[in-house]
């Protein structure tokens, strides 16, 4: 590897200590979200009433919907002053949301994810990119996992950091709380949910610390900049 275009700021110091040459050049998702337009009628369009929305992302692999979608549907009929849209994606086999669509309360939208975001009140999402989206749009969440006891075993054995959802990784403390494995169950999350709708100082405290991940990943146009450094590393090799 001759040179590393890195997407988060702690990148640089790791890959230095191995004497790689490297570049921060901003993250993608910051200016993918900046770049979204909202749709001004996706509540009429998808028959949303006026209830606040809770989001529900339950990953985008069929492994990760099998096992984290039915704890998420457990809470839909406790909080009934809410409506639930479970943000869905067309590669997933249908009969994976079945549930969903049976449910009341509950609407299954499919790859309108961004949509869903603008006009959520609150975010439970499965751990991955879709935590830092969430931030970016200064949603409240808890983060979720679950998987096959063997895979959660060797996840453990390999996996060092304390956190598993990039907000706390990038902030360094549990800012959102993560509910995993054994830890992700009915009751757990209805506690964690009412944390982030009712709690207005816990809500303010994971919003501030969503502007510090901004500040810290900064407002790069990330796309131009990559290929800008490209074509100064080409010329200068040339």
């Amino acid at each position: 590897v001759d040179k590393v275009f890195s997407i988060f700021p702690f990148e640089q110091d790791f890959y230095r200590q191995y004497d790689y040459s490297v570049d921060y050049v901003g993250n993608p998702l910051v200016e993918q979200v900046k770049l979204h337009k909202a749709n001004p009628n996706f509540l009429v369009a998808n028959k949303l009433d006026t209830r606040p929305m809770i989001a529900l992302l339950p990953g985008s692999r069929i492994q990760e919907v099998k096992q984290i979608l039915p704890v998420m549907l457990s809470v839909v009929d406790t909080l009934s002053m809410y409506q639930f849209v479970v943000a869905a994606i067309e590669d997933i086999p249908a009969e994976l949301y079945e549930e969903a669509n049976r449910k009341k309360g509950v609407h299954v939208i499919y790859d309108q994810t961004y949509d869903v975001l603008t006009y959520a009140h609150a975010a439970v999402v499965a751990s991955g990119t879709a935590t830092l989206e969430i931030a970016l749009f200064c949603i409240p969440q808890v983060v979720v996992y679950k998987t096959d006891r063997i895979t959660y075993m060797l996840a453990r054995w390999l996996v060092k950091l304390p956190y598993i959802s990039l907000v706390n990784i990038l902030v360094g403390e549990r800012i959102v709380c993560e509910l995993v494995q054994y830890g992700y169950n009915t009751a757990a999350l209805l506690k964690a949910l009412r944390s982030i709708i009712a709690d207005s100082h816990y809500r303010e405290a994971q919003l501030a610390a969503y502007n510090q991940i901004r500040q810290m990943l900064g407002d790069h146009h990330t796309s131009r900049e990559i290929a800008r450094l490209m074509i100064k590393y080409l010329h200068v090799n040339s």
